[in-house]
């Protein structure tokens, strides 16, 4: 059987009192742990995840450009052929 945990005016102990804030306590900085390695590992993929948009944003300026180009192109060549 497990003791009463107050004394004999029905209040409860300091020694479970202080019990009872120790194991809130490491659940509490558990819980924190856990938080801090879930952040940390957002923080990761949201810094890929920024660097691969910029690596596309470069790509698709880059073929933007190129498009401009053979559009220049093409109208010069549908020029030509015009006044042919």
């Amino acid at each position: 059987m497990t003791p009463n945990p107050t004394d004999g005016n029905g209040r409860v102990t300091m020694a479970v009192l202080g019990t009872k804030m120790d194991g809130l306590t490491k659940l509490l900085e558990t819980h924190i742990e856990i938080d801090s390695d879930s952040r940390k590992n957002h923080e990761d993929r949201i810094l890929a995840n920024t660097m691969e948009v910029v690596r596309l944003d470069q790509r698709m300026k880059l073929i933007a450009g190129a498009l401009v180009g053979l559009q220049v192109i093409g109208n010069g060549i549908a020029a030509f052929l015009g006044v042919r």
